[in-house]
């Protein structure tokens, strides 16, 4: 193969603004070996043993099924796949979004290595997968062609993110599981307007799809889709196959066309090695020869998986830190590894303040782990105590993306971060701190836009639970759980009237998810999060009893119980909610991580106590402060009416205010509750808890004077937001299940 065509290839990669990445399902079998539904077929083989264990088939239609996949054409495939779709309800059956999760999204991310590559080249990147590995490798979110806002928005990288052309395992309405769904999206206006978009992109370059699209027959239709692009195009095209499938697809795609395939080598392994001497600007086919920078040694341990993949790593990396070391071995350090995100003796310097830190290995390791995703954990897992292990840990770091996706920053500087916050007597700590905010401005970083998230303690629970009024006193209810990992829907939208939201409450409480956890942690660390619209914040959520028996006791007296803005979370993506609230979530944000910053030392509060605090000029002057993120609303509601006090809470949120404390009650005297506030008020983010202890106090009292029998807290963190709350998912209205009342 000439290399003319390679360099063209090469050349177009570096054209990032007219160029598209399609990443096929054989970058998702490499990827995550070993994992069946990686593959479609393996996916569907997954699904039709989903039918028979829920009982929704039997084994003459399973057979018959599988028969059907094993026929050479395309065809009977695709019918196998349809009847599938069929047994569990089609796309809108709860039996099909099941199956999906616990199957295609159930995939992780194992060997990273072609996946950094793609993601290095810093174009757009699409995929014909309905996986999330590309976005647990990356940290962008998920786009679908069912929204074409984000689509178009996505190509343009603003924001970046995955657009999955063949939909996403979490919306199984945008799947397309087979050729025939084509016939289902071809007349949607928003896949017509993909086509368009796409077209006017420029280069698509496709990876990982193989000659028969890795038994995917929704490749081939794709490439149907796309060939009247490819004929009136300016731009050439690239299918990317091994050498020993490039001869048979050059008979179906000509080189006179548009659509131009390379080899790039013998097997799959071949192919992080060639994306990365792409994107170093090398021909694949350079070297010399037997003169080969690493000789054998570099194709041995790269052509063998798992542990001496990662000792190669290894070995690249002290080739890369030592300035004396053979430069051929430094240049196969550039090929192999992905660049770090930092300057070479900045992170030296890291690693001699770590060393002269006194942090034993144990407490720097569990530092790493909190600040890496768990996806990227793989060469750290492996690195073992040695004489330049602490270097080893800071290029591991330093290797890995931000993750705005989960709202988190580079792995690098939040481990820095969280040294510089270390509880113990640090004689490096003042040294740190300045190295951190050195690196994060050098790598285009606000140092105090730094946060270390708490939803990554995994002695919390945290459960989210949206309730929305509806027509004709009925309300809508949805709700999920964050354990510390991935945030998990427990409750699919339901509707009941007020009367059986306890219920509701009741059997979420009950969900094995929750119960499993609860004897190790306690009551007291699962935290009920409700999501309300601005009319509802005012309600007794924390009175509400969902628990049955004899005796039972309010909600807020055994858990923590805080209550959140559903008009902020769900600004960005929501157009029936008021503009005003747009803004607010960039002010919520800012404001939360500049708390954040100061948890260190005392938190400013905003204590509105008087008539005198309410004034218009006065209100607005200090919730625009940036360092204000807490307001505390000690009026009773007899010098602050219910109209006004829903005024001031709309104009607390719309300020970007994360946290609120305010009283309800009347009967407790303006002196006792004004030293309530004082206690609380001591450790902001503890304030859950704490407002927790004062409600079992007054409940333990009996005391109807007690502050703290009518004690809400507004404690609204950015970092922890629905699935369906973040930029480019698609939202859809209240009203898909009922429930009796």
């Amino acid at each position: 193969m000439g290399r003319s065509l390679e360099d063209a290839l090469a050349e177009a990669l570096k054209d990032t603004q007219h160029t598209l990445i399609v990443v096929g399902s054989g970058v998702s079998m490499g990827a995550s070996p070993g994992s069946s539904c990686a593959s479609w077929t393996g996916l569907i083989e997954d699904g039709i043993d989903f039918c028979l264990k829920q009982k929704l088939a039997d084994k003459a239609w399973a057979d018959f099924r599988r028969l059907q996949l094993a026929q050479p054409g395309t065809d009977e495939r695709i019918s196998a796949a349809e009847q599938l779709q069929r047994k569990m309800g089609g796309p809108q059956g709860s039996r099909y979004a099941d199956w999906l999760e616990e199957s295609v999204g159930a995939l992780r991310l194992k060997q990273r290595d072609v996946v950094d590559a793609l993601h290095a080249f810093g174009t757009r990147l699409a995929t014909t997968n309905y996986d999330g590995l590309l976005e647990e490798a990356t940290g962008l979110p998920p786009v679908t062609w069912r929204n074409a806002r984000e689509v178009e928005r996505a190509l343009r990288s603003e924001p970046p993110a995955i657009l999955h052309l063949h939909g996403h395992w979490k919306d199984p309405e945008s799947v397309i599981l087979g050729i025939r769904d084509y016939e289902r999206v071809l007349n949607d206006k928003a896949f017509q307007q993909l086509q368009a978009a796409i077209g006017a992109l420029g280069t698509l370059v496709f990876v990982g799809s193989g000659l028969d699209g890795m038994g995917d027959p929704n490749v081939g239709a794709l490439f149907e889709w796309l060939l009247p692009l490819f004929s009136r195009s300016r731009y050439t095209h690239y299918l990317l196959l091994r050498d020993n499938e490039s001869a048979e697809a050059e008979k179906k795609y000509p080189p006179t066309g548009k659509l131009r395939v390379v080899g790039y080598g013998a097997k799959h392994s071949d192919l992080a090695p060639f994306l990365r001497r792409l994107a170093q600007g090398h021909s694949p086919g350079g070297g010399g020869g037997g003169s080969s920078p690493g000789g054998g040694l570099v194709q041995t341990l790269q052509a063998a998986n798992g542990v001496l993949d990662s000792n190669l790593r290894f070995l690249l990396r002290r080739a890369r830190r030592a300035p004396g070391m053979d430069p051929r071995l430094r240049e196969y350090a550039d090929l192999y590894l992905p660049r770090p995100y930092a300057d070479t003796a900045e992170l030296a310097q890291l690693a001699t303040l770590l060393r002269r830190s006194g942090l034993s290995w144990e407490k720097l390791s569990e530092l790493c782990r909190m600040s890496l995703s768990e996806a990227c954990r793989g060469d750290f897992d492996q690195l073992r105590p040695g004489p330049d292990m602490l270097e080893e840990l800071v290029d591991i770091l330093s290797e890995m993306p931000s993750r705005p996706y989960e709202r988190r920053t580079f792995p690098l500087l939040e481990f820095a971060l969280r040294v510089s916050k270390h509880p113990e007597e640090l004689p490096v700590r003042a040294e740190v701190r300045t190295w951190f905010k050195r690196a994060a401005k050098t790598m285009g970083v606000a140092p105090e836009s730094v946060t270390l998230p708490v939803a990554q303690l995994p002695d919390k629970l945290h459960l989210l639970v949206k309730i929305e009024p509806l027509p004709r006193a009925r309300f809508s209810v949805q709700a999920w759980l964050d354990d510390g990992g991935e945030i998990q829907t427990l409750q699919a939208e339901t509707r009941c009237t007020k009367k059986a939201l306890p219920g509701v409450l009741w059997e979420l409480r009950k969900h094995t998810a929750i119960q499993s956890r609860l004897h190790q942690i306690g009551r007291q660390n699962l935290m009920f999060e409700f999501i309300l619209p601005r009319e509802l914040l005012l309600e007794e959520v924390e009175h509400w009893v969902i628990e049955k028996g004899s005796d039972p006791v309010p909600i807020g007296i055994r858990h923590p119980v805080v209550v959140r803005s559903l008009e902020r979370i769900y600004a960005e993506v929501r157009s029936d909610l008021d503009e005003e609230f747009l803004d607010a979530a960039t002010d919520w944000r800012q404001k939360w991580q500049a708390m954040q910053a100061l948890a260190e030392g005392a938190l400013p509060v905003f204590r509105i106590a008087s008539l005198t605090d309410l004034e218009r000029t006065r209100l607005l002057s200090m919730l625009l402060k940036k360092e204000i993120a807490c307001v505390a609303l000690e009026l009773s509601p007899s010098n602050c009416p219910v109209q006004t006090r829903r005024d001031v809470l709309k104009t607390v949120i719309g300020k970007g205010i994360p946290i609120a404390l305010w009283t309800r009650g009347e009967k407790a005297a303006p002196t006792q509750l004004g030293a309530t506030f004082e206690r609380l008020l001591t450790e902001v983010l503890e304030l859950p808890s704490r407002v927790l202890d004062e409600r079992l106090s007054a409940f333990e009292s009996n005391n109807p004077h007690h502050a703290g029998q009518s004690l809400t807290l507004l404690f609204d963190s950015p970092d922890r937001v629905p699935p369906d709350a973040v930029p480019g998912w698609d939202y859809h209205a209240p009203g898909v299940l009922e429930t009796q009342p």
